[in-house]
């Protein structure tokens, strides 16, 4: 029978409490202005109140927010359109690009986020979980500053080397290959970390970083988002104890993502523009050098009215209901419930490698599923672009909506128990368990991933996890004679 150690979170310590409290105030202020400036106040209303349950599920003092991450990231995906009528003087169904019916969506969104999320907290037992914290930073410490720098550098270099190699790989070998880069997410949180933990390497760290960032922005699409997260999730886990002094920390980390963000959303469409000669597709035609040209002069001629422009550009972008409006419209009243064939054929599809089954059926492409099922003409060229549905709409296509709530729950208690598992294990350091843990989460960040790819992803790097934790890095350091805790 599980039972409580001491020092759990029976109590809740004052950092709990302070975390708990700002977020309570922050969902207080957004419900005040909601119903003071905004056309669809309810929608505001729900936003607040589901994002006060997220946090108070998932963080706990003596747990990374590893779980938080995904769920908050989904939540600013479904909330950040109701928040936006606070300041825009529209409703909701008026920010549509479509006439869509966007309320239900919104609520429906909501709801499958915290359904997500109660899935979560039962699944990793937070309830019981304590120390894991102390664990983490008494394994840097055991380790050393040196020695978790150069494993994390290596992880950073192999998993960018898989990355590259991807494209000369064989296409059934494409999935597996992008799944085993993940492991560069390991080496940055754990470089993150023990910087943030140490007060040292913030020269290395903010090279890798923003190395990455602007090698991410070379690509056709934003590559650099899941760098983002992972320090995020880092940098917070480090100020595990959340003093009034690392408020700094959280909200210094959440504005530069946000610059970030703000920077690339003005710039996107353009570039892309220029990066394809114009033929729509998402491809790169055009030398590294002109892509980077290109970038700095963009920053250089960034003005306000640029940052305008991407901040509204990032709000419109970043919200992701609109298709969930627009497909609870058209099913079950025009188009009926698949009740179950998509998840299975998403699900048939991942569980029979193209290795060896290479006679496999190629999946519809998302940007036709997005058509079928949300009623839209065909304004996109499907040769040239993908636009996926978002894995909750494609649920509710499958199971309706208490359905799709149900499997939500059921995805993120296997996520749960998943991250439990691999925090537990205790034949290998806290800090690469933690590092594990956000490998698993990563892939269920976007409320707009197919679920196809959602499945897809999260399989093969749960089975790459479990093979490098549970195997290949014990026997590794066993004849490098490298202590593995």
């Amino acid at each position: 029978m599980q039972t409580k150690d001491r020092g759990s979170n029976s109590r809740p310590r004052k950092d709990v409490k302070l975390l708990a409290t700002g977020v309570r105030w922050l969902a207080i202020m957004l419900i005040i202005l909601g119903f003071a400036f905004s056309k669809s106040p309810m929608t505001v209303l729900a936003s607040s109140t589901s994002l006060i349950i997220v946090v108070l599920l998932l963080w706990r003092n003596d747990f990374p927010p590893i779980l938080l991450l995904p769920v908050l990231f989904q939540w600013s995906e479904v909330a950040i359109m109701p928040i936006s009528t606070i300041w825009n003087g529209l409703s909701i169904d008026e920010i549509s690009n479509f006439n869509a019916n966007m309320e239900p969506a919104a609520y429906l969104g909501l709801a499958g986020i915290v359904s997500l999320a109660f899935g979560m907290y039962f699944g990793c037992k937070l309830k019981y979980r304590s120390y894991f914290n102390r664990k983490l930073k008494e394994s840097v410490r055991r380790w050393g500053v040196r020695k978790v720098r150069r494993l994390s550098i290596f992880a950073i270099i192999f998993g960018y080397t898989l990355s590259t190699i991807v494209s000369i790989v064989p296409p059934s070998l494409h999935q597996p290959v992008l799944a085993a880069a993940s492991i560069k997410y390991l080496g940055l949180f754990a470089l993150t970390y023990s910087s943030l933990l140490s007060r040292s390497n913030y020269k290395l760290l903010a090279l890798i970083v923003l190395g990455d960032i602007i090698f991410g922005m070379t690509g056709f699409f934003a590559e650099f988002k899941f760098t983002v997260l992972t320090v995020f999730v880092a940098a917070i886990s480090a100020r595990s104890n959340f003093r009034r002094e690392d408020i700094f920390v959280f909200f210094g980390t959440s504005i530069a993502v946000l610059i970030v963000a703000i920077f690339w959303s003005a710039m996107k469409a353009d570039y892309r523009t220029f990066v394809n000669h114009g033929t729509g597709y998402q491809v790169v035609d055009v030398s590294m050098g002109q892509r980077l040209s290109y970038i700095g002069g963009f920053a250089s001629a960034m003005d306000l009215s640029t940052v305008s422009d991407g901040f509204e550009r990032l709000v419109r972008r970043h919200g992701y209901i609109e298709f969930l409006a627009l497909t609870m419209e058209n099913v079950p009243n025009r188009q009926a419930h698949e009740y179950g064939n998509m998840t299975w054929q998403a699900i048939k599809h991942v569980t029979m490698p193209r290795i060896l089954f290479p006679n496999k059926p190629s999946l519809p492409s998302d940007t036709a599923v997005m058509l079928e099922y949300t009623g839209l003409p065909p304004l996109w060229d499907l040769s040239k672009v993908s636009i996926s549905l978002g894995n909750l709409t494609e649920m509710y296509i499958d199971f309706g909506v208490f359905g799709a709530l149900v499997i939500e729950f059921i995805l993120g208690f296997g996520v749960g128990r998943l991250v439990y598992e691999l925090s537990s294990y205790k034949k290998l350091s806290p800090l690469l368990n933690a590092g594990f843990c956000v490998m698993i989460v990563l892939p269920i960040c976007y409320f707009g991933t197919s679920l196809p790819k959602l499945v897809g992803s999260f399989i093969y790097i749960s089975a790459i996890v479990f093979f490098l934790q549970r195997y290949f890095l014990l026997r590794l350091f066993k004849k490098l004679n490298i202590a593995a805790i």
